[in-house]
């Protein structure tokens, strides 16, 4: 149960940061740095990070 929790915890986690890298290019090539994309890029890799800790100690 606990590994198929960490599964989805890491492959959402992949497709959150990939988000979070996509939003981070916007604001990178739209120079215009909006808090929302600040806070969704943080968002996604506090949460990719906190999946891997997860999957690297089950």
């Amino acid at each position: 149960m606990l590994g198929f929790i960490t599964l989805i915890l890491f492959l959402g986690a992949g497709i959150i940061f990939i988000l979070g890298l996509l939003c981070w290019l916007v604001m990178m090539t739209l120079d215009k740095n909006p808090k929302w994309a600040r806070r969704v890029t943080l968002t996604s890799f506090l949460i990719a990070i906190v999946a891997l800790v997860a999957n690297a100690l089950r």
